[in-house]
């Protein structure tokens, strides 16, 4: 039994022995309706006079950022529902008026699925970078706007799919079934890109050298680490050449660090002596 229903039932064994007749079915509807009303416009002055009162006296920007997202979605809950409620006494299990008890909950789930993107784009602006900041490396600071896109998309998918599960009753199995066989598509026609892209994950996590190391890859490059990027390392040799490896080839072949463990190392020097000489 979805959701829809379970409200529904619930309202009519509640309500409607208490009120059998049609008028008194409305006038209860009414009644929830203008309480609904009521109670979101008393929760929107206490955010507006209290909550972002105190909010604003604190030394963070974040949670005033939190609060303003939350604000208006809080506001729309406690109408839709009043709303819904309202619609459950009316209308009973068997009525044709779950369409809209079903539009209801689609609208207030996007409601929310925008929020939670709205919340995680407020960490990914805000919290975030001054935690990658302090890092050495700048594959974080490059990671930072795609994983921000990427949680996005999940957010996104995964309301949708509870929308369509929960509320509508569509198994989403086979569209995610659908779904990753075009994701392995997908992923064999860019798996150079992927390949390059999980390439800097294992230099960033596995850190076999940092900026400004000295090291010589397998092919015989050798120069000055300038940047570790998500998709390639730059490194400058000795002629003053940047020289721009993809980090697929970097994470596949031994890389000799001469600054690690120390920056001192020790060189052959072939040195001529004639016969002779003492």
């Amino acid at each position: 039994m979805s959701f829809n229903e379970t409200v529904s039932m619930y309202a009519q064994q509640t309500f409607g022995s208490l009120f059998g007749s049609i008028e008194y079915k409305l006038a209860v509807a009414a009644l929830i309706m203008l309480s609904s009303l009521i109670l979101a416009y008393l929760v929107d002055i206490v955010f507006k006079k209290v909550v972002l009162h105190y909010a604003s006296k604190t030394r963070f920007e974040i949670d005033d950022l939190v609060i303003h997202a939350v604000k208006r979605p809080i506001y729309y809950t406690v109408i839709i529902m009043g709303a819904f409620l309202a619609l459950s006494i009316v209308g009973g299990a068997e009525s044709y008026l779950w369409i809209f008890n079903d539009i209801l909950l689609t609208i207030l789930a996007l409601v929310w699925i925008f929020t939670l993107i709205s919340l995680n784009r407020i960490l990914f602006d805000n919290v975030f970078p001054s935690l990658v900041k302090k890092t050495e490396t700048k594959i974080d600071d490059e990671m930072l706007p795609l994983l921000k896109g990427l949680s996005d998309i999940v957010i996104g998918l995964v309301g949708i799919g509870l929308i369509l599960e929960g509320v509508w009753g569509v198994n989403v199995v086979p569209l995610f079934a659908s779904a990753g066989i075009v994701g392995i598509a997908i992923a064999f026609a860019a798996k150079d890109a992927i390949s390059q892209f999980f390439g800097g994950l294992s230099i960033y996590y596995d850190k076999p050298f940092k900026n400004g190391d000295r090291i010589e890859i397998a092919d015989g490059q050798l120069g000055i680490v300038e940047e570790v990027g998500i998709r390639s390392t730059r490194i400058l040799d000795f002629y003053n050449n940047m020289i721009i490896i993809p980090n697929s080839i970097i994470a596949n072949n031994k890389v000799i660090n001469y600054t690690s463990p120390q920056p001192k190392m020790m060189v052959k020097i072939t040195i001529g002596v004639v016969y002779g000489s003492d």
